[in-house]
């Protein structure tokens, strides 16, 4: 559709035009509830916006981009970086290091399928995403709108639908009402449903057909476990643990294993080899370039939490970032009218 030649082989749609939609956190679970008929396809490991998103614009797994979570250890640059602000965790100011030099950018391989679109391409972001170093490097190319809440993101893709070849949209109020209320909580549901009407009529109105999907599921939680209470573990740690609450990277030449086996009895761990062998992260010569030892998933409703400031306090009742069906697996809808 985009004129792109890609290593992996595309899906036909059968579409000449489409409106490509990414609810954050729209789970299958939700899907059934609301009625939608959709293919259930699997999102990338961890189950999180950033390595989601990246996989979906390079079509190249985790292992290739590097992005593992929304906080990454970069060596190069010295540090823990949120990798959606581009800012060194947990400073949440957008883009603060913005100034580092181009061969040093964090986001300097990756190769997004939009910056070699031979047709058009509009995309609509959220305004705290829209200039963001990362929707940089992800959207480069493409006619980039900036909106500041659900209903001028809505509006925004109902102009803008039709007028390229693809037409993208992310919004994030699913997500965020996941995390707070939960992830099937009134709220919610309200939102996804609302959401989903909106498409619908959009789709109706300009004919093109709007495939509806997300970059994650959730499960909801009932316990937070946080690591660095855990004073024995921080002092064989080389550094904090990133990733996600649900998928932690821990770097240790101490053997974890047999470490936190009964400390933890529902965090099951897997060696670089291991994760190698599975393929968590997609199908590479290595994972050593990725920094860590060892990648701990939860198997049950539990989170686990690494504080870098004495200030954050949050919990929340839905997580993602697992490997549970409930957080990997995705809708994939078409909405017509």
């Amino acid at each position: 559709m985009l004129g792109v030649e890609l290593d992996c082989v595309p899906i036909d749609l059968g579409f000449e035009r489409v409106g490509l939609v990414l609810v954050d956190g729209f789970s299958t679970n939700l899907a059934k509830i609301l009625n939608l008929e959709d293919r259930n396809i699997q999102t990338s490991f961890p189950s999180s916006t950033a390595p989601a998103l990246a996989t979906l614009f390079t079509a190249s797994p985790p292992c290739v981009h590097g992005i593992v979570g929304e906080r990454v250890w970069v060596k190069h640059l010295g540090g823990m970086v949120n990798t959606l602000r581009y800012s060194f965790a947990p400073v949440r100011t957008l883009d603060e290091l913005e100034e580092v030099k181009k061969e040093r950018n964090l986001f300097i391989s990756l190769r997004p399928i939009i910056s070699e679109a031979k047709r058009g391409v509009r995309v609509v972001l959220p305004s705290w995403l829209s200039e963001s170093q990362f929707s940089s490097a992800l959207y480069g190319g493409a006619d980039v709108l900036s909106c500041y809440n659900v209903w001028d993101c809505l509006e925004y893709f109902r102009i803008s639908i039709g007028k390229g070849v693809l037409t993208f949209l992310y919004l994030n109020e699913v997500d965020t009402l996941s995390h707070k209320y939960g992830p099937l909580s009134r709220p919610t549901l309200e939102a996804a449903s609302h959401i989903v009407e909106n498409l619908r009529h959009i789709s109706s109105q300009s004919s093109v057909p709007v495939l509806l999907t997300a970059d994650h599921g959730f499960v909801e939680v009932e316990r937070v476990n946080f690591l660095d209470q855990d004073t024995e573990l921080k002092e064989v740690l080389e550094l904090p643990p990133f990733g996600e609450p649900r998928a932690l990277f821990l770097r240790s030449r101490v053997d974890l294993k047999t470490m936190l086996y009964h400390k933890y009895p529902d965090l099951q761990l897997h060696d670089r080899t291991e994760s190698e062998e599975m393929g968590l992260l997609g199908q590479c010569s290595s994972y050593s370039s990725l920094g860590f030892d060892y990648i701990g998933i939860p198997n049950g409703p539990v989170s686990y939490r690494y504080r870098l400031s004495e200030g954050d306090n949050t919990l929340f009742k839905g997580e993602h970032g697992g490997l549970t069906d409930e957080e990997l697996n995705v809708p994939l809808v078409t909405l017509r009218g």
